[in-house]
């Protein structure tokens, strides 16, 4: 994709208002009463200028031509501190992308670089988890003995003890709002059989949704290679954007993401989510990671007229930096383009006389419903042909003519034109 203006100008304004620092080291998960673990506080407001309302996207334009009849975060990784691999002071990240749920991407850099991607791991371990209980292996009230592996594992993680019971539920829920390393590993070891047999199912699936060079899994955490003495788990951005795509078509996986605050096993244990973004510009999910080699790395998914955009950042140099790049790329989403309706099957494009008809005119509609991000500037122009007049009776669902979209004089997509209604002969008395 090419840099526009405008991205620059963006760079320069995140370079002024970010808040540079370190990010504080948030406490694990905690039994009650601890009610306020991982939570922080509230910045003070800033005054903020007005922004200036924007135009609206022009018009849909209908053209119309006759024819004739015949025609953690934080502490993912138990570490804190910003990463000396990270790039210099002047670069906010490694590497982003925006695109939406089609495919269509609208903003990319670095993106298929391949970068450490720390807890955006258990987005793929999570998935893994959730054929599982799709294809009946498990269930969400199993029970867990927790296994050796997963205790004392670095990091973010609930207080666990071998042996100690818990839900399937409770620990994808502490797995996919907490980050919770010790959760997500002792699915791995249930779902998998041991850890080492769930990380290629991991690869395995990778390479089913045809991910297998963007993406490359060696533990179910994320957790970088000092910790786990095994190499550390890479993806690209455009990796993370398709693995998103299938993430969020998963319910369970997607309000799990989206939940702020949780308790579980039995009330015992409360969870904030990692994601602050949570809330922000419509994002409901999906996941935050961070370790020393990867920076702070993100990827959530929002909606825009329906359309749902996903974001991803990687290597920020703060949870607020970077929190704030993927806020700015979606600002920028919102000011330049749009998310057009062209076509509603309910909506008629336009009317026909009916000749010896018992009503006087018919309405034409489109056969599908089409839907399309535009630049805000572009002219959206639709192209009709139909016939001047017809002749009752008309059945419905009858083709009565046709019609042709067409971008910034590009014709991107043709269909047909139905009849809504049976319009019957008019009987003369």
């Amino acid at each position: 994709m090419k840099k526009c203006a405008i991205l620059l100008g963006m760079l320069f304004w995140l370079a002024g208002t970010f808040v540079h620092g370190v990010e504080p080291k948030a406490a694990p998960a905690e039994k009650k009463p601890a009610a306020t673990q991982n939570e922080t506080k509230a910045p003070a407001k800033k005054s903020v200028k007005k922004k200036a309302k924007k135009a609206p996207p022009p018009p849909v334009k209908l053209d119309i031509i006759p024819v004739p009849d015949s025609e953690k975060e934080d502490t993912e990784s138990g570490e804190t501190g910003v990463s000396d691999s990270i790039a210099s002071a002047e670069k906010l990240y490694s590497a982003v992308l925006l695109g939406d749920e089609s495919g269509e991407v609208y903003y990319s850099e670095n993106s298929n670089v391949k970068w450490p991607l720390a807890s955006l791991t258990k987005m793929m371990s999570l998935l893994v988890v959730y054929d599982a209980l799709k294809a009946g292996e498990i269930s969400l009230s199993d029970v867990v003995a927790t296994p050796k592996a997963a205790v004392g594992v670095d990091g973010s993680g609930i207080p666990m003890k071998e042996g100690e019971n818990f839900t399937v539920d409770d620990l994808i829920k502490a797995a996919g709002i907490y980050s919770a390393n010790n959760a997500i590993y002792a699915l791995a070891d249930y779902v998998g059989g041991g850890v080492d047999a769930f990380v290629v199912k991991m690869n395995a699936k990778a390479k089913e949704l045809g991910l297998e060079s963007e993406l490359e899994f060696h533990t179910p955490a994320g957790l970088p290679k000092h910790i786990t003495k095994k190499e550390m788990d890479m993806g690209t951005a455009y990796g993370i954007y398709k693995l998103s795509l299938e993430f969020i078509k998963k319910q369970k996986l997607i309000e799990v993401a989206g939940t702020k605050k949780e308790s579980i096993h039995n009330g015992k244990i409360l969870l904030t989510n990692r994601n602050r973004l949570i809330g922000e510009s419509g994002i409901y999910g999906i996941k935050t990671g961070y370790h020393s080699k990867s920076g702070y790395n993100i990827a959530v998914v929002t909606e825009r007229n329906g359309l749902k955009i996903i974001t991803v950042v990687f290597g920020g140099k703060s949870f607020r930096e970077r929190d704030a790049v993927a806020l700015a790329y979606l600002d920028s989403f919102d000011s330049h383009f749009a998310v057009k309706q062209i076509l509603d099957k309910s909506t008629s494009l336009v009317q026909i006389p009916v000749i010896h008809g018992a009503k006087e005119f018919v309405e034409l509609y489109p056969d599908q419903n089409f839907g399309k991000v535009v630049n805000v500037n572009d002219n959206v122009n639709i192209k009709i042909k139909r016939s001047a007049k017809v002749v009752a009776p008309v059945e419905k669902d009858e083709i009565l003519g046709s019609y042709a979209i067409y971008i910034q004089n590009r014709k991107i997509l043709e269909g047909n034109l139905k009849a809504r209604d049976d319009v019957k002969l008019k009987l003369a008395f």
